[in-house]
């Protein structure tokens, strides 16, 4: 018989730069020298693996989108942000967060992996719900 063990899947790796100011933000999954590393995500580099939830100048640790979270996570707002829509992974220069997909702010495909739990403007950590990635593009 099986054991649940965790309620949530929560993972910590070491960072090659301090992303403790980008919390909330989207991230990916690099390797440095075979080692598994977090990166603040750029859709041109990598897929978005998760947001991140605490970061230090060594480790990060962070929620991934593919399952996995049994509640809610705050999530960076790059525009705008309303009650129960869809938000997707964007990058906007040196800034990740999240976009509202019905705004059709930043042009390309991105992953839509959240579910906004309250409002909120550009800068701003919003309540989310975390969801399976589906590829979205916006014209």
């Amino acid at each position: 018989m099986s054991k649940l063990t965790r309620t949530t899947a929560i993972f910590t790796y070491p960072t090659l730069t301090d992303l403790s100011g980008h919390i909330g933000s989207p991230v990916s999954l690099s390797s440095f020298s075979g080692i598994a590393t977090v990166t603040l995500y750029d859709p041109n580099d990598r897929d978005v693996f998760g947001v991140l939830v605490y970061a230090d100048a060594t480790q990060a640790t962070i929620v991934p989108i593919h399952g996995g979270l049994a509640g809610t996570v705050k999530i960076k707002v790059l525009d705008e942000a309303s009650v129960a829509t869809p938000m997707y992974a964007a990058r906007d220069g040196a800034e990740a967060g999240f976009a509202l997909v019905d705004l059709e702010t930043y042009s390309g495909t991105w992953d839509s992996c959240a579910i906004a739990m309250e409002s909120g403007v550009a800068g701003e950590l919003i309540e989310a719900i975390i969801t399976k990635p589906t590829s979205v593009t916006i014209a």
